[in-house]
């Protein structure tokens, strides 16, 4: 089970989840409220609605996280993952 979007909770609830799933949180500011999960043992996904940024996946790799574009690319490719 998957908690999502959800990150005032994420100390509270690690246990009963998962995994966490996120939309837009480096927009907003908050990833770094998801490493409880990731001491854990647990995945975080990350959706991200801007164009792909190589900045943002060093970030995520080097938190754990597994991050993914969904914005359109100029070739029409949307969910474009960090390699």
């Amino acid at each position: 089970m998957s908690l999502s979007n959800t990150h005032v909770l994420v100390a509270q609830v690690v246990s009963l989840f998962d995994m966490q799933f996120s939309q837009d949180c480096y927009h907003s500011g908050i990833c770094g409220e998801f490493k409880p999960f990731i001491d854990a043992g647990k995945p975080v996904f990350i959706a991200d609605d801007q164009a792909f940024s190589q900045s943002l996946c060093n970030q995520a790799t080097a938190s754990g996280y597994t991050l993914w574009f969904s914005s359109p690319t100029q070739d029409g490719t949307i969910n474009q993952p960090c390699h």
